[in-house]
């Protein structure tokens, strides 16, 4: 059957980790997963107090890729507001399976996604994130988002529309 091999083209983390999730309120809940849910009205909240400094994603795929970037939705997506009154990641280090680390500068951009270019091809199954800095929210509570996060191929790196942030090696 066709779907045999997906290969890199398979870009979604088959799970997510996160190092600490924010309480549910009602009925919405912030775990890892909900970074990976291809959702806009899900979000990863971190659960420290504070801006989450420290605080990380980790996605495990199916397989090792040659990864050569990463789109990222940053914030909290789902509305106007969630994305304005949270906390939004501003400097993000990447953490891959071979240990090698990047490090990049996030754009405060509520427009969808945008897509790290990695300095150099990455062959991995593991891509941690961790928050260094953040954009600061409105509310008084204060809660760092990231609502979508998955691979980008050489493909959509060369023809999205979405901005490019470029990492360099740490």
């Amino acid at each position: 059957s066709s779907d045999e091999d997906m290969g890199p083209e398979n870009t979604e983390a088959v799970s997510a980790k996160a190092s600490s999730v924010r309480a549910p309120i009602d009925n919405n809940s912030y775990d890892a997963d909900k970074a990976i849910d291809n959702s806009y009205k899900t979000a990863w909240v971190e659960g420290i107090s504070g801006e989450g400094i420290g605080e990380s994603l980790s996605l495990s795929f199916d397989n090792k890729y040659p990864i050569e970037g990463i789109y990222i939705a940053n914030g909290y997506q789902k509305s106007e507001s969630t994305y304005n009154g949270n906390y939004r990641v501003k400097e993000l280090l990447l953490r891959f399976g071979d240990g090698s680390e990047e490090t990049c500068i996030l754009k405060d951009y509520k427009d969808g996604g945008q897509i790290i270019v990695l300095s150099e091809p990455k062959d991995t199954s593991k891509v941690t994130l961790e928050i260094v800095s953040a954009y600061a929210g409105d509310d008084e509570d204060i809660d760092t988002c990231i609502t979508e996060v998955r691979l980008a191929d050489k493909t959509e790196i060369e023809e999205s529309k979405a901005p490019k942030i470029k990492a360099k090696a740490k």
